[in-house]
């Protein structure tokens, strides 16, 4: 469950089994239970975070687009793909304090190889911050995820990882990266 920014809203997910598959719905309402929509009925939702007050990102399913990262409008339930051909793997994403960035990070490849990235919303940047190894033996639940996210002014990130061995959180400096981008923002407009 989380709440959009203003705490008008907040989001929850309706999970079940079926068989041996798990199926999820996204939901909002208000904070007092009242005003609940459903915003995405296919089946499959996972990480997401609220970009605005009435905007939702989700990696979810679509009928006619597939699993992508979208944008979902609470208000008309209309969606949009976000980081066509960039961000192209589920993970848990999040965007920066000042919503010009999405954090986000991949489960491991056939390597066990976790990506660690930054892309600049609403369409570029992407900049590959890092890559962790995750121990083969960590797998299934005892598997170790970076959940990345923010510190409170979007210069750093934490992640959990086992790349070393041992489960420890790590700080990883992002504020050149999103200062470079500021000022070519800046240059460019």
């Amino acid at each position: 469950m989380q709440f959009n920014p203003s705490g008008t809203r907040f989001i929850f997910l309706h999970r079940w089994r079926k068989d041996k598959s798990w199926f999820t719905r996204l939901y909002t309402a208000k904070p007092d239970g009242t005003d609940i929509r459903l915003h995405s009925d296919t089946g499959m939702v996972s990480h997401f975070d609220w970009r605005d007050d009435r905007t939702i990102l989700a990696w979810s399913r679509t009928k006619d687009r597939g699993d992508r990262f979208h944008l979902v409008d609470v208000d008309t339930n209309e969606t949009t793909v976000v980081g066509e051909g960039v961000l192209t793997r589920d993970g848990h994403c999040n965007y920066s304090p000042d919503r010009r960035w999405i954090l986000n990070d991949t489960y491991p490849d056939r390597e066990r190889m976790q990506t660690l990235m930054l892309y600049g919303a609403p369409d570029g940047p992407h900049v590959d911050i890092g890559k962790f190894f995750l121990p083969p033996e960590l797998t299934g639940p005892f598997r170790c995820d970076l959940h990345p996210r923010w510190n409170r002014d979007g210069t750093q990130v934490c992640v959990d990882s086992a790349h070393t061995g041992k489960r420890q959180l790590y700080v990883v400096d992002v504020g050149h990266i999103v200062q470079q981008y500021a000022r070519s923002q800046v240059h460019d407009g």
